[in-house]
């Protein structure tokens, strides 16, 4: 998608708002991780599912 931008400007600026959203889901993670009370129904497994994704991938 910012491949696509013309300008550069907000092709950065694209990419920096990805940047900052993964690093978000992965604090929430984190937090749902040590805090469990606070997920959403199935989010506790649904993270789960996507740490075992993560650990094959590597």
């Amino acid at each position: 998608m910012a491949a696509k931008m013309d300008a550069a400007e907000q092709r950065e600026q694209l990419i920096q708002m990805a940047s900052y959203w993964e690093k978000m889901a992965q604090d929430r993670a984190l937090l749902i991780s040590k805090h469990p009370e606070l997920a959403i129904e199935g989010e506790p497994d649904e993270e789960k599912t996507a740490r075992r994704g993560a650990e094959f991938s590597q």
